[in-house]
């Protein structure tokens, strides 16, 4: 931190996690951790932890991790892989933040009072989400 700048430590384990600790690392970058629920207890509240999560996963079960995170006290999320240079970059990447970020229901969703109150029901006033967010790509590389 001499140059007012700060290194990121990649952990992949409580191991290597407690060494970055020890050796003063305050941004740390997390992937592989085998109980990661009893993990971000564990990380100071002066350090940075960015939970480094796969994109595009079948279920978007990549959602719910996150929020795990973030629950849990990690304070940012990259999302590997997210941006590959295909026409899906921007959109999968405002919809993972947005989603990420989300307090709203995932069961039950409420998109407008307009419809229904003008007796159009049907129109999305109340509604159960379609479920999972399939993308085109197909491909990935693991790159952590």
């Amino acid at each position: 931190a001499r140059l007012g700048l700060e290194a990121v430590w990649a952990v992949g384990s409580e191991e290597e996690f407690e060494a970055a600790r020890q050796a003063g690392a305050s941004i740390v970058l997390v992937s592989g951790i085998q109980d990661e629920a009893a993990f971000w207890g564990k990380v100071p509240k002066d350090m940075t932890a960015i939970a480094a999560l796969p994109s595009m996963l079948e279920g978007n079960v990549e959602i719910a991790q996150g929020q795990a995170a973030s629950a849990g006290g990690c304070k940012a999320v990259l999302f590997i892989d997210a941006c590959a240079g295909d026409a899906e970059d921007i959109l999968y990447s405002a919809w993972a933040a947005a989603e990420v970020r989300s307090k709203q229901s995932k069961e039950f969703r409420i998109t407008g009072m307009t419809g229904h109150v003008n007796g159009h029901f049907g129109t999305g006033t109340f509604e159960k989400p379609s479920g999972e967010k399939v993308w085109q790509r197909t491909s990935q590389v693991d790159s952590i």
